[in-house]
């Protein structure tokens, strides 16, 4: 049987993409008659790209639901689909509130996803539109949190597929035994972070190379009415560093508490932040030497 998410208004999702949408119609009308096409296209682009992830998020949370099968819980969002074993589930519940803190994943209102950091639970993956209430599923691998729009039917067909295993000490601590790391203990997440930092750090050096040197940046001395002006300084050049470094550290926590908390599979989503980091490397030195 399957079941949608708690309903949720999703007004907030749609402002979002609208939000992003217009800065991508803006850079295409303003920059129409920018002569260097090259960062004219780099920068719709990039827009572009944000535009479409952030209306995947908003299509995921649309489409997400559960599934209770005969073989076990399937949850899917998004591109996940995963699927819970009865076999591998150890215990059902609900917790009626639940405290995170976001480490990869959606955080918005009525919408959350990916894995946090649960004050009483160590560290869950979260496909849901609430707080309240959930489901909690704990296996023997990981933790799981849903929040099914009628948790009482839910049950009641778990219930006919799915009988609680009698409490095995082996199981329950289970969480004991995996491998806890710290970030620079290991070397293929250390090795993104230091490569995301050496970004950051040479975007620094560039905005100070341009403040030293007093270069002109074509693209930032072109004005939205298709003028030329000179100017002094380019302090917008910081946005560049601040949001990488912002990407990276935030990278680097998240990855740390997870290797903490024994999850160490997860290198794709510091893929996902470090390719940010080289795309702002990329466009701002395209921007000083280029535009």
């Amino acid at each position: 049987m399957k079941f949608r998410p708690r309903s949720r208004a999703g007004k907030f999702d749609w402002l979002i993409v609208c939000a992003v949408a217009t800065a991508l119609l803006m850079s295409v009308f303003f920059l129409r008659d920018y002569p260097n096409r090259v960062i004219t296209g780099m920068i719709v682009l990039s827009l572009l790209g944000v535009f479409l992830y952030f209306y995947y998020l908003v299509m995921s949370a649309k489409k997400m639901m559960y599934t209770v099968q005969n073989n076990g819980i399937r949850i899917q969002y998004g591109f996940l689909d995963v699927l819970l074993p009865y076999e591998e589930i150890l215990n059902v519940e609900v917790v009626r509130r639940s405290n995170w803190k976001k480490l990869f994943g959606v955080a918005w209102k009525d919408y959350f996803a990916g894995y946090f950091k649960e004050n009483k639970y160590g560290i869950v993956q979260i496909y849901g539109t609430t707080n309240l209430d959930m489901v909690y599923i704990k296996t023997r691998k990981a933790r799981y949190a849903i929040t099914p729009a009628d948790n009482q039917l839910f049950f009641e067909e778990l219930s006919m597929r799915w009988k609680k295993p009698a409490a095995d000490k082996k199981d329950a601590l289970y969480s004991e035994r995996v491998e806890r790391k710290r970030l620079w203990q290991e070397p293929k997440a250390f090795a993104l972070s230091l490569i995301g930092f050496a970004a950051g750090i040479a975007q620094i050096v560039l905005a100070i190379y341009v403040w030293v040197s007093g270069r002109a940046i074509g693209l930032l001395d072109y004005s939205l009415t298709g003028d030329v002006m000179q100017r002094g300084a380019y302090y917008e050049l910081l946005v560049f560093p601040l949001a990488t470094l912002f990407f990276v550290i935030r990278m680097s926590w998240s990855a740390d508490v997870l290797l903490q908390n024994g999850v160490q599979d997860k290198k794709r989503f510091q893929m996902f932040m470090l390719l940010i980091a080289l795309v702002l490397l990329v466009i701002m030195t395209s921007i000083i030497f280029v535009g």
